[in-house]
């Protein structure tokens, strides 16, 4: 022990102590200033990726804007009929044609919403790889208002169904099976809404 205590004290006298602290110092260092970058770096990608994020809702409300008569297509599940009602007093009187071109558009905005979908589920992926908590928080928070929202529209399920225009199917397979499970087959938040076969035109006589 006492051998060992003075190999000790000999190190610290030498200039090897102040060394090897100093090499300590400067690794520590090294190191603080990786994760600030690494810190700051990940900072403007959730900045960056916000803004994105929140233009393209803003790119929502103006076609919704744009195209009033197809406002259903927009509404979370709880909205939906309220707006499906008051939209078909609007188009009761369209031509056949005319009621193709609008049936056509809501397909087209449905596809919109799962490219949307798409888009956040691969950066969703990206943040939990990389463990960047700030932008993984962002991304659940927005990729939830499609899980339980708008993927969810009475109007929209159907044209993701099978029985409808089979929308869904157009995914890729890892962001599928993630749909499946947060919003057709969710135990915690089931669906509270029937998929809509007939948007704005019912059958003759029907709701």
């Amino acid at each position: 022990m006492k051998q060992r205590a003075s190999r000790v004290q000999n190190i610290i006298r030498s200039g090897e102590f102040y060394a090897i602290v100093l090499s300590l110092g400067a690794f520590a260092m090294s190191a603080y200033s990786v994760l600030v970058v690494l810190r700051q770096h990940e900072d403007e990608r959730t900045a960056e990726l916000t803004h994105t994020l929140y233009e393209r809702v803003q790119e929502n409300y103006s076609l919704k804007l744009e195209h009033p008569t197809l406002g259903h297509i927009f509404e979370l599940p709880e909205d939906y009929k309220r707006t499906r009602d008051r939209l078909r007093l609007v188009v009761t009187d369209m031509s056949e044609a005319e009621r193709i071109k609008l049936v056509e558009s809501e397909k087209s905005l449905a596809v919109m919403h799962y490219i949307m979908f798409e888009e956040l589920y691969y950066n969703l992926s990206l943040a939990t790889q990389s463990n960047e908590k700030t932008r993984l928080h962002v991304i659940e928070e927005m990729i939830g208002y499609y899980t339980y929202g708008l993927l969810r529209n009475p109007r929209v399920l159907w044209l993701s169904s099978p029985e409808g225009e089979n929308l869904a199917s157009h995914l890729n397979s890892d962001s599928y099976a993630y749909y499946r499970q947060e919003v057709l087959e969710n135990v915690e938040s089931p669906l509270t809404e029937e998929p809509d076969p007939h948007g704005l035109f019912p059958p003759q006589g029907g709701t």
